[in-house]
């Protein structure tokens, strides 16, 4: 599709230029607007669910440069700039709702389907690190570059199985962590890429690089835990990993039971080498159970023995066996993001 003349709206009313039927999306949600020869702001026309810029939600008019993430509501749109020949002619695609991809053109600007975060091993690592020493000293914490993505076209392959079972009846709650205490023994850290601390009553990770991924230690053991976490996405970011960490003895050995935010789920390990998707697999496989590019997660990790499970939002979404039982519980952020915990839980057998 193409947009054409001073101004093009986005919204789902009928009259719209471009209809979009995706949750949070309204009447008239946003509008492009001329700034010059080639040129296209974008302003917000009052949406209620918001009208976000490279993960910044705006009121407008902010200027385009052909290469922004766009979020209307719950619908994304990636912006390339277009060669000069795709310049002359239009492109119809359809645009559909709820973490799917509104395809657009503008006079020199071009948008193209947002491919799904998958994974592979993690590059040569750079760790930030250290034994985890026991509250109230700083845990530890592993700073490394992240999975690299899969090219769109390849198929997507089930890497976990979906979780079954709940909070064991016998389990009581041994720990609850706010955050609001910045001594509480989270390790606080910043480097040029990743930063990690106390914000506001919560936790947050900051990374700035899509190739990075970040660990944070708690220092904290318990037996057969299962493990709950709020998780806020301010910015939508729709290609990033946030998940949880149990059976933590050191940066070198691992599980992380995490969500993409683009829908995807995986349970990985690490035995001294890469992150390696557990039940075998390259990639993160598609769940429709995970919400794309949602504000608020709420995740549930059960690591009891030898058996890891993971719910979002009260929903099942993976299995997977792991081979090492023990250990501390964590936090987990990959990709380019900006993740806020909250509201840590513990409960375990006692």
């Amino acid at each position: 599709m193409r947009i054409d003349g001073e101004s093009f709206v986005v919204g789902r009313g009928r009259g719209c230029d471009l209809v979009l039927a995706g949750d949070g999306v309204d009447r008239r949600h946003a509008c492009f607007e001329a700034a010059g020869p080639d040129r296209y702001a974008l302003r917000d026309l009052g949406a209620s669910h918001g009208t976000f810029v490279a993960g910044k939600r705006i009121r407008g008019p902010v200027p385009l440069y052909g290469h922004e993430l766009l979020c209307f509501g719950d619908t994304f749109a990636q912006l390339q700039r277009a060669r000069p020949a795709e310049r002359r002619r239009k492109r119809r695609v359809a645009a559909v709702a709820a973490g799917a991809t509104a395809v657009l053109a503008a006079a020199g600007v071009t948008a193209g389907v947002l491919a799904p975060r998958t994974g592979g091993g993690p590059a040569d690592a750079v760790h930030h690190a250290a034994a985890p020493p026991q509250p109230p000293e700083p845990a530890a914490a592993t700073v490394e570059p992240s999975p690299p993505p899969s090219a769109p076209e390849e198929a997507e392959a089930p890497a976990v199985a979906p979780a079954t079972t709940g909070t064991p009846a016998d389990a009581t709650t041994v720990f609850r962590e706010d955050f609001s205490d910045p001594n509480s023994g989270w390790e606080v850290f910043s480097m040029p890429t990743v930063r990690a601390g106390y914000e506001q009553g919560a936790y947050a990770i900051r990374i700035d690089d899509p190739t990075w991924y970040a660990t944070v230690d708690s220092g904290r053991s318990f037996e057969s835990p299962t493990i709950a976490v709020t998780v806020q996405n301010p910015g939508r970011a729709a290609f990033a990993g946030v998940g949880l960490i149990c059976n933590y003895r050191d940066e070198n050995r691992f599980d992380v039971l995490a969500i993409g935010t683009d829908g995807t789920v995986a349970i990985l390990s690490r035995r001294g080498g890469a992150l390696e998707i557990l039940g075998g697999g390259d990639r993160w496989a598609k769940s429709a159970r995970v919400p794309i590019g949602a504000e608020r997660y709420r995740l549930r990790a059960d690591c009891r023995g030898n058996r890891l499970r993971l719910w979002v939002n009260g929903q099942p979404v993976a299995a997977a066996r792991s081979d090492s039982s023990g250990g501390s519980i964590g936090l987990f952020a990959a990709g380019k993001a900006d993740f806020r915990f909250d509201d840590l839980v513990v409960r375990s057998r006692v």
